[in-house]
């Protein structure tokens, strides 16, 4: 038997393992952005634990009610001093966990300068320090979303946009 050389070089077999690799990373790109969605009502979140502002573990259960997150500084700051003039019990009563993204924050700033001012607040924030933490929960630029569960099933998702909206909503989750 002779071998002949195909007339594109031999390159079909390497052309063919290219096509075929190019599909397949395609295809883990489509997957690994589609769990990356955000929730949606209806959607059941997975357990997670992340850690407050002094080490301790803040966890999404089938007890948590509602989830606050904010992703952007100036939204954290409102609802922060909406937060430190309601009794210190109120995130627990309402069986809430409030939650903010600063994945984007440089570490040597987070641990100098944000963390020592969180330790004032008296609430637990459960920090997500990595984008991934939190890549399940909606987000709309200037807002703090709130979003109601039960049993870890999605409920209801509200955009608030300013620390009334935030008020009303807490006096509506109050048992």
């Amino acid at each position: 038997m002779m071998n002949t050389p195909h007339p594109n070089g031999g390159r079909r077999g390497t052309v063919a393992r290219q096509l075929l690799r190019s599909a397949l990373m395609c295809m883990s790109l489509c997957a690994a952005l589609a769990s990356a969605q955000p929730a949606s009502v209806g959607d059941s979140l997975t357990p997670v634990t992340w850690q407050d502002q002094f080490e301790h573990a803040v966890p999404l259960t089938d007890a948590t009610h509602v989830v606050i997150f904010v992703s952007e500084k100036t939204v954290s700051e409102w609802v922060n001093t909406c937060l430190s003039v309601l009794p210190t019990d109120t995130l627990d009563r309402m069986k809430a966990v409030y939650v903010s993204d600063i994945s984007a924050m440089p570490v040597l700033i987070t641990k100098a300068f944000a963390l020592p001012k969180l330790r004032k607040l008296p609430f637990p924030i459960a920090l997500a320090r990595d984008t991934s933490e939190v890549s399940f929960l909606p987000r709309r630029p200037g807002t703090a979303t709130w979003i109601r569960i039960q049993g870890r099933q999605v409920q209801s998702i509200q955009y608030l946009r300013d620390a009334a909206e935030l008020n009303k909503a807490i006096a509506a989750a109050q048992p």
